[in-house]
């Protein structure tokens, strides 16, 4: 009886949200999910995101801590691919 309470707490919550839920990572699960970019090349990233147009994919979090957005980092790969 408790599950089916809390179940329908959560269908309530769900019903008024449309939003979708951003993906935040650290650059070091962000390296380990996705191989393909190694935490070196992260922080070169964001440290020239001014500079490279990946501005939008980085959030500071605090004095120190950045995250990535995953999906706006891997649109802006998609959107600035070299041309053959």
């Amino acid at each position: 009886m408790e599950a089916t309470r809390q179940e329908a707490r959560m269908d309530n919550q769900n019903q008024g949200s449309n939003q979708t839920v951003k993906t935040y990572l650290t650059v070091k699960e962000f390296a380990k999910k996705h191989r393909a970019f190694s935490e070196n090349s992260l922080r070169w990233m964001i440290f020239n995101r001014s500079t490279n147009g990946f501005d939008s994919c980085f959030r500071k979090v605090g004095k120190k801590r950045v995250v990535i957005d995953e999906a706006a980092f891997f649109e802006k790969v998609d959107g600035s691919r070299m041309a053959a």
